[in-house]
């Protein structure tokens, strides 16, 4: 009698467990795609979307050059996904204004900063793009590590920024 109650409490947690963990893959039956969030911005009607990155890694269809290391397809995509913050530029107040070091410059530092704002953006968006920034920051590290700088190679000065007219911009002080 002990034995089978403590054979059902088991088989019981098992089930609870595998139900509440994460689905293996999406059920056909379930009309409700699964939803991601998007943003748009600056009135444009074409939504970002900065978690296809994570959700293309997420499915394999990066190629992967070695791993934890992205591919090349992957390194542009990081890299277009980054980019992409340089349009988001409205701000309520210079708070919102921030600046962000993109790629591997041999002399030193980064390759360039992007201006932004934070405005429009929640956690869930920032942790994305603070993730898919140091992963492309590393990948271009790597790369330069095995090539030698040139003596035409120039440090980026770090901009500072401002809100002028509603809009974070960048300026040398």
């Amino acid at each position: 009698m002990k034995t089978s109650f403590y054979a059902g409490a088991l088989l019981a947690a098992a089930f609870t467990v595998t139900a509440c963990g994460p689905p293996d893959q999406e059920d056909p039956a379930d009309p409700t795609p699964e939803q991601q969030p998007r943003e748009a911005f600056r009135g444009d009607s074409e939504p970002t979307d900065l978690t296809d990155a994570e959700r293309r890694s997420q499915e394999g269809t990066y190629p992967r050059a070695e791993e934890g290391m992205p591919g090349e397809r992957e390194h542009q995509q990081l890299y277009e996904d980054i980019t992409r913050y340089e349009h988001r530029t409205q701000a309520d107040n210079p708070a919102q204004c921030e600046v962000m070091a993109l790629g591997f410059n041999p002399a030193g530092g980064p390759e360039r900063y992007i201006v932004y704002s934070t405005r429009d953006m929640d956690n869930e968006e920032r942790y994305q793009l603070q993730a898919n920034l140091d992963r492309y920051n590393q990948a271009e590290r790597n790369m330069w590590s095995d090539q030698q700088a040139t003596n035409e190679a120039q440090r980026t000065e770090r901009p500072e920024v401002r809100l002028e007219d509603g809009h974070c911009v960048a300026y040398h002080g």
